[in-house]
């Protein structure tokens, strides 16, 4: 007769308790929070400059003590938060060095645009053919002295009002500049004259290369 492992008034069906009246059991854990959002944060922060690759680090830390704990549960996730987040800082710091650079460059290029043209026929109109000669490359003194001798008659110089401007970017020798064409009109006490004007930019400063007046 076959004698059956069930104890007395258990139905049939359910298993056999284990020895010492208790069931066993495989302990389950749930996600780790802190690796996923390592992982989020750090891939969100390549549009969050700076703000997601920290966080992304900082919840990775904290995801691999976690995982520490509970049988490396998430660690993988956790790591590679970590590098993404330190690669989402490399990114943005270059963002931020190449957003710098060209908000100054294009600050000293638009403070050159204004000034530069109206400063270089102030010192004609002043006969100050020195200084308008620091100003150029490429123009020799006669040339600027020619100048000179026509703007006087129109009498004290008072401002120049830019009409058009085209612009376009060179490199030499690995060096950038920026090329401008600009036409204007240069008002004097006693009249007015337009000029035409092309003048290079570059990081070491601003150069008048041809200038003309009618």
């Amino acid at each position: 007769m076959t004698q059956s492992n069930y104890p007395p008034n258990m139905p049939p069906g359910m298993p056999p308790s284990m020895p010492g009246g208790q069931m066993q059991y495989q302990p389950t854990g749930g996600t780790n929070g802190f690796a996923v959002a390592s992982l989020i944060c750090s891939i969100v922060g390549f549009c969050a400059v700076f703000i997601g690759g920290l966080l992304g680090i900082l919840f990775g830390v904290l995801g691999i003590s976690k995982a520490n704990k509970t049988n490396g549960r998430g660690k993988g996730m956790a790591i590679a938060g970590i590098v993404i987040g330190i690669i989402t800082l490399i990114t943005s710091g270059l963002i931020v060095a190449g957003g710098y650079s060209a908000y100054f460059f294009g600050k000293k290029i638009a403070t050159s645009f204004m000034t530069t043209p109206q400063q270089y026929i102030q010192d004609l109109s002043e006969d100050k053919i020195d200084e308008a000669q620091a100003m150029t490359t490429g123009l020799t003194r006669e040339e600027i002295q020619a100048q000179s001798t026509d703007l006087k008659p129109l009498g004290a110089f008072q401002r120049v009002n830019v009409t058009k401007a085209d612009s376009n970017q060179k490199t030499t020798n690995g060096t950038s500049k920026a090329e401008v064409e600009l036409t204007g009109t240069a008002y004097f006490a006693n009249g007015n004259k337009t000029f035409h004007m092309t003048m290079t930019y570059s990081p070491s400063g601003s150069k008048i290369t041809k200038a003309s007046f009618e």
